[in-house]
């Protein structure tokens, strides 16, 4: 796992703030530390410490998933993670990509600029 250098990630027209945890590159994808990617997509981000469950809501829209497990569920409908999220530096990480396009959105790269830029809007 290296860190992706120099690349920007945003949500509509608001870049992402990862709080110092850079995006990785991991088996070909990119992924993202998932507490600011969820709340940049309006996503209420909360980590339930008994069971280790990530749980991200907005209107009927929730997504859960686990740190190690390459399963999560959209609306109670199971999908499967590869690569599966992983946590590094107290961080967990999930693959952008992916995880927006199950969550109906649609990701460009603009390789010029080195800018991933995420199409969302969840209801």
């Amino acid at each position: 796992e290296n860190a992706v250098t120099k690349i920007s990630i945003r949500i509509g027209t608001k870049t992402v703030d990862f709080k110092g945890k850079l995006p990785q590159n991991k088996s070909g994808q990119v992924c993202v530390y998932i507490k600011p990617l969820f709340e940049a997509m309006g996503l209420k981000y909360n980590f339930d410490s008994k069971t280790k469950n990530i749980i991200g809501t907005k209107g009927t829209t929730i997504i859960k998933l686990k740190a190690g497990d390459k399963y999560f569920y959209i609306k109670d409908k199971k999908y499967t993670y590869s690569p599966t999220p992983y946590t590094d530096s107290g961080a967990v990480y999930i693959p952008l990509e992916y995880t927006i396009n199950k969550l109906g959105g649609k990701v460009t790269f603009d390789k010029a600029k080195n800018i991933y830029s995420a199409d969302i809007t969840i209801k």
